[in-house]
């Protein structure tokens, strides 16, 4: 699933493959969303940009 919205994570994002919690504001439903997600390498190059 691919989302267009804002995220909010702290720490590094780094590539370990841990679960971890992210805030995201979906501008459809007008509010913030708390999900939980691998940083696997897929995921960490999407938040920088490398897709």
């Amino acid at each position: 699933t691919i989302y267009k919205c804002f995220i909010d994570i702290e720490g590094n994002k780094i590539i370990d493959n841990k679960n971890r919690k992210i805030t995201i504001f979906d501008p459809f439903y007008w509010k913030k969303i708390e999900k939980t997600v691998i940083f696997d390498k897929e995921f960490v190059d999407s938040i920088k940009g490398k897709i």
